[in-house]
């Protein structure tokens, strides 16, 4: 399963392999910086959904 997080993380790279051409350190590290931030909210979420079905 692939998360939103991940390809945040995976898309800039294969951009700069097909173009050629490379983004600024700055915007690399941002964009990391968004998917792990959405990955970790994102399994932060499910954690709490899960804990809801199996709470009843």
């Amino acid at each position: 399963m692939i998360s939103i997080g991940m390809l945040i993380v995976v898309l800039p790279n294969l951009y700069q392999k097909f173009s050629g051409h490379q983004l600024s350190d700055f915007w690399s590290l941002s964009i990391m910086f968004t998917g792990i931030t959405l990955e970790i909210t994102g399994l932060i979420k499910m954690m709490q959904v899960r804990k809801r079905i199996s709470g009843h």
